[in-house]
């Protein structure tokens, strides 16, 4: 009888709705730019998008792709969030960095799944009150506290590597060190219908 009442309560549970799966891709584009939803449920889906502005600093805006899915009285909800930049826009590349002998160095790379390979860089901006040495699809530039244009037509997608000399008060006191190094990129999208 026991048996009888868990398969009665299994059949109950899995007759309700589900989202197996849900994507958006790609999840950074601009104002003309489409996406691909794909999905897999159980149930009745609807899709419902919601623009969330920025901040009034912030040209970005978000699209906010909600999956429904009904059976019955009972729903599933999912959602996906696309930043919508525009067609020129600024990003921080930042990594954690780590000591090697006399250097904080970082490497890492741009969220692939968040920004696709969609965007070139046309200017880096070194914020830090340090000298940052960049690496980055083959080429290599000292930047100071200014801009450097050499890094102009690069993809943002692919390693970025920086190495900053360690100042003799970071060697003497390792607390001085900051965790990460960064630049500011302005980046601007490649799709040749957005010039």
């Amino acid at each position: 009888m026991k048996l009888l009442l868990w398969i009665f309560l299994f059949c109950i549970c899995s007759c309700g709705p589900a989202v197996h799966s849900f994507t958006v891709n790609p999840k950074t584009i601009t104002e003309k730019d489409s996406v691909t939803v794909s999905y897999s449920v159980r149930g009745t889906p609807s899709l419902k998008v919601d623009t969330i502005n920025g901040n009034s600093e912030d040209t970005t805006h978000y699209r906010n792709y909600i999956l429904t899915v009904k059976k019955g009285a009972k729903e599933k909800r999912r959602s996906q969030l696309v930043a919508v930049l525009p067609v020129e826009s600024a990003t921080t590349i930042a990594f954690v960095a780590e000591v090697k002998a006399d250097s904080l160095i970082a490497i890492g790379e741009k969220s692939i799944s968040r920004w696709g390979n969609y965007f070139d860089v046309k200017v880096i901006i070194n914020t830090l009150p340090r000298i940052i040495l960049v690496i980055h699809n083959g080429i290599t530039e000292v930047v100071s506290k200014d801009s450097s244009f050499k890094f102009d037509g690069t993809p943002l997608e692919g390693i970025w590597e920086f190495h900053s000399p360690l100042s003799d008060k970071e060697k003497s006191d390792h607390s001085a060190i900051p965790t990460s190094l960064r630049i500011i990129a302005t980046i601007h999208y490649k799709k040749k219908n957005h010039d």
